[in-house]
């Protein structure tokens, strides 16, 4: 089983660490080709679209197939189609409408790649071992949310985007490796009812909630992902390396949150420990609404990585133990794809703000709903009888 956990583990920090490099790259590479944070923001916003439209379709075939062969087949996909953008690329051969169809494609295997994993670290870890092996997949993940970026603005200021988007296509095959060679090759038998899962997501509350909240949060987050690069192109002389140590500082905050949240896994409620970190994830990005130097642009976002980072893990194990194992992959996927489908709503905005407002007006509006989602957790930790802390206590 701890072979199994770490095999898993080992594939989710491999194909995350080469994403995170990508969220630097490949908005800096269509910077670089189009000169438009516009058409940046197209792009980014095709990549999210999948949740929306498919989103919960896969699901389904996440129930079907079980966690496992989803989690391979999501994994096979984004290999083929990453490589694909630089390839055509250096035949001269990417137009824009191809680059946004690819991805697209590119984006429909996200929800079940993280609903899957997800479900296989509830099922190796068993009902009593879900929030701390939860705790500790999400913090050694995020350690991939500091040295991702990082990474991968230093090697785009060195190699150039294009060959940064070939080695996160190489994490995506050498995952699948790991993966294939270790996760479990039985599953729990899937439940039959695709539409279980989400009728579950609609009748209990908790879920409900977190849902909702998460949509929002996601929405927020993923503006911020595509205004850290315009701001770094724009107010900070084109630095890729400062972008990259932006992403970064919020990373390690994240990580540094996850190592909090593992301590405290077994001594708070899972409820009211997620809901006071979702308040700290939003307070500070007020300040980035202010135009503000690099260092308290890079401060601000690792306070709001550490709320994250603190609030994640009990909020994954909280939901993890409202679902009947059997409706787990596609309870889980259709709950990641509709929190997805909030960064494709806010990418509508975000490129027309960016493009006519700038960085700063895009940051007020990430504060602003990211506030939102934690006063919807607070009002559910009002309404919401106390649990017995953590759900494997």
């Amino acid at each position: 089983m701890r072979r199994a956990f770490g095999a898993l583990l080992a594939a989710e920090v491999v194909s995350s660490l080469g994403t995170l490099m990508a969220a630097v790259a490949l908005p800096w590479f269509v910077l670089e080709t189009t000169g438009s944070p516009g058409r940046m923001s197209a792009v980014l916003a095709a990549e999210a679209l999948p949740f929306a439209l498919v989103g919960v379709a896969s699901g389904r075939v996440a129930g079907r197939l079980g966690a496992r062969r989803t989690l391979l087949a999501c994994d096979a996909l984004q290999a083929t189609v990453t490589v694909l953008i630089p390839a055509l690329h250096a035949l001269d051969a990417l137009s824009f409408g191809l680059l946004l169809a690819l991805a697209f494609l590119g984006g429909i295997p996200w929800a079940a790649h993280y609903g899957s994993a997800q479900a296989l670290v509830a099922e190796i870890a068993g009902e009593h071992g879900v929030a701390r092996a939860t705790a500790v997949f999400q913090t050694l993940s995020r350690a991939t949310y500091f040295a991702g970026p990082v990474l991968g603005g230093a090697l785009v200021a060195a190699l150039g985007a294009p060959a940064v988007l070939v080695i996160d296509a190489a994490t995506f095959a050498l995952s699948f490796v790991l993966a294939a060679a270790a996760a479990p090759r039985t599953s729990l038998p899937p439940e039959r009812d695709a539409r279980a899962g989400v009728a579950l997501l609609r009748r209990d509350a908790v879920l409900r909630s977190l849902t909702a909240a998460q949509f929002l949060s996601q929405g927020a987050f993923m503006v911020m992902v595509a205004a850290i690069p315009v701001l770094a192109f724009e107010d900070y002389d084109r630095a890729a390396s400062l972008a990259g140590v932006m992403f970064g500082a919020w990373g390690a905050g994240a990580m540094l949150g996850g190592v909090v949240a593992f301590r405290l896994a077994a001594a708070r409620e899972a409820l009211p420990l997620g809901a006071a970190a979702w308040c700290l994830q939003a307070l500070p990005l007020w300040l980035l609404a202010a135009s503000p130097s690099p260092a308290v642009a890079v401060a601000a976002l690792g306070a709001s990585g550490l709320g994250n980072g603190v609030r994640v893990p009990p909020m994954a194990a909280l939901i993890a133990a409202h679902i009947p194992p059997a409706l787990r992959p596609q309870t889980m996927t259709a709950s990641t794809a509709i929190t997805l489908s909030g960064g494709f709503v806010a990418l509508l905005a975000a490129g027309p703000v960016l493009e006519r407002a700038g960085p700063a007006a895009a940051f007020a509006g990430v504060a602003a709903v990211q506030t939102v989602a934690a006063a919807l957790l607070l009002r559910l930790v009002q309404v919401v009888p106390p649990a017995t802390a953590m759900p494997d206590s």
